[in-house]
């Protein structure tokens, strides 16, 4: 019989060994597991994003162009007071500034979808704002200084689907009413179709509403205006250029809130890239900028043009947003490019939110025919695209 003398230096470090081993082989499961797990939600939250990002996009490029009856091409764009039956022969008639004058690009209606190419996307390096001239044409100042360098930007101009109906008819004496007297805010953008005008695709105008308050009409804007009378729910027209209908056209007319959108990608309050809107706030004609999704790195566009002639609603090619405009010296003529574009092509680069250490990411991606080459940073990436027809520029839509 011995008594026991507990274990031996030997045998406690062969324990400990073993111990460190399964310890070791846990830590690496854990390990692998978070990295799993890291990718799989890195991957959803990217799909997720891109996903509802193009969802976004392509809704709102599809309306492109939307003012409520007819189709937009069939409209003809410029003002042109010198004719002997204006305003009877003008489809669309912008009222925000007045004839001559150019617009600033968010009252430009007659021009309802334009990019900004953002040209080479730099190498290599964390996404940085650039200045209005690193984009071709130039960015409209109230851009400037928000926008990711090399990522292009879509300016959409568009009437809102709701509506309220014209209850009244337009007269020389220049009042009209609306069904909804809560509708028209002052100093919001608004437009108004009159489905039964002549010609047959419809009438469309762009106005701001401004305020009455005791008598006292305020109008902001140089242009002829639709003042805001509360107290009788009507809308008085200002004739310093002129009311666009005839005096007795049939009342099939509403008028809808105008919406300018300009996507893009920006920085986040924590500086990482972003998909941002910038808009009118409700009822106002002041902008606004949004977050729509996090994770949208670089977005890149092509627009598809018809410019066959006569138009024959197909695609004919794919161009840059530098190239639609070439050789356009004014911004009619830039119009009348923009008037080709019947199709456009989004594509987005998606990243993930989180680093993942050890594992590589270095490519290059082809985000709509442009290549871009991000920083190593350890991300996963991938890229998401879609082809958006304007059906309000096609005939047969």
């Amino acid at each position: 019989m011995h008594r026991q003398t507990g274990v031996s230096l030997i045998e406690l470090m062969i324990a400990l060994v073993i111990a460190a081993l399964l310890t070791l082989g846990m830590i690496q499961i854990f390990v692998g597991s978070k990295t799993a797990y890291q990718v799989q939600e890195g991957l959803s939250r990217i799909q997720e994003n891109g996903r509802f990002s193009l969802q976004f996009v392509e809704r709102n490029a599809r309306l492109a162009g939307y003012m409520g009856c007819g189709s937009d091409i069939a409209r003809v764009p410029p003002n042109n007071p010198t004719t002997a039956n204006y305003p009877f022969d003008t489809r669309f008639i912008n009222h925000l500034v007045r004839h001559g004058d150019t617009p600033p690009p968010k009252y430009r209606f007659q021009r309802p979808i334009e990019g900004f190419d953002g040209g080479a996307v730099p190498a290599d390096a964390a996404p940085v704002i650039g200045g209005a001239g690193d984009w071709t044409p130039a960015l409209p100042a109230d851009l400037n200084g928000l926008v990711v360098k090399g990522s292009d930007v879509l300016i959409l101009r568009i009437f809102g689907e709701e509506s309220t109906p014209v209850m009244g008819g337009f007269s020389l004496a220049g009042s009209f009413q609306v069904a909804d007297p809560n509708f028209v805010k002052p100093n919001g953008i608004y437009g108004i179709e009159n489905c039964g005008a002549t010609p047959t695709y419809g009438f469309s105008e762009i106005f701001q509403a401004t305020g009455s308050a005791g008598g006292n009409i305020t109008a902001p804007l140089g242009g002829g205006n639709v003042l805001v009378v509360p107290a009788a729910t009507s809308y008085t027209w200002n004739h310093s250029i002129g009311f666009s209908r005839p005096v007795g056209s049939a009342i099939n007319a509403s008028v809808h809130e105008a919406h300018y959108l300009a996507i893009y990608v920006g920085l986040n309050g924590q500086g990482l890239p972003a998909l941002f809107v910038q808009h009118f706030r409700q009822g106002s004609n002041e902008l606004t900028t949004e977050e729509i999704a996090d994770g949208v790195e670089s977005m890149q566009l092509l627009f598809g043009r018809d410019t066959t002639v006569p138009r024959d609603d197909s695609l004919d090619d794919y161009k840059t947003a530098n190239q639609v405009i070439v050789g356009a010296g004014t911004a009619e003529a830039q119009d009348a490019a923009w008037q080709q574009v019947i199709n456009v092509r989004v594509g987005l680069l998606m990243r993930g939110q989180e680093s993942n250490s050890g594992t590589s990411h270095d490519a290059a991606y082809q985000v709509a025919g442009t290549t871009v080459n991000p920083q190593n940073d350890h991300r996963i990436r991938q890229v998401y695209e879609t082809a958006v027809s304007l059906r309000n520029r096609i005939f047969n839509s």
